[in-house]
């Protein structure tokens, strides 16, 4: 009688822990109330209406102000997204292929862990250098991100909405 109430106290513990993710709205990024402004000469807010820029001095990027990418093409390989970072410092001519590495992990399955490593250099007249990240998300939901460069780290939450 013991071991089925503590196992009935446990799947309760777990499945209320859970609800948020499984019955709830995605815990996405959303701009601080002090928002970040990157160094000069970028400009100090986003360029696009819609979008925020989040981060550090040593690593940045430009996230959509309701926490949602829409309409990303799809493959056998999942959702395809660009992902744009910056870092004071960067220089797109010194650093072609830059040491970047980023992970995504679903919120719904906490267990599963992306890795992608195939970073490559931007450019932008008005944005300047940038490192830019090409990404397959396998499924639809909310993703937890993570980009490493030279020691510095820059996570966000964001929701894929197919």
């Amino acid at each position: 009688m013991k071991h089925k109430l503590f196992l009935l106290i446990l799947v309760s513990l777990i499945a209320s822990a859970c609800t948020p993710l499984l019955g709830g709205a995605c815990p996405f990024t959303q701009a601080a109330d002090l928002a970040f402004v990157p160094p000069e000469p970028m400009p100090a807010e986003a360029p696009y209406e819609d979008m925020f820029w989040h981060g550090k001095e040593a690593l940045w990027t430009m996230l959509p102000k309701d926490g949602k990418w829409h309409d990303l093409p799809q493959s056998e390989d999942g959702f395809g997204q660009k992902l744009v970072f910056w870092s004071l410092g960067y220089d797109y001519m010194e650093e072609s292929n830059p040491t970047f590495i980023l992970n995504a992990r679903p919120l719904e399955r906490v267990s599963e862990t992306y890795q992608f490593e195939q970073a490559t250099n931007m450019f932008n007249g008005d944005l300047g250098s940038a490192i830019l990240v090409g990404v397959s998300f396998p499924y639809a939901g909310c993703w937890e991100i993570t980009g490493s460069y030279r020691g510095e780290s820059l996570s966000y939450v964001m929701e894929i909405v197919p």
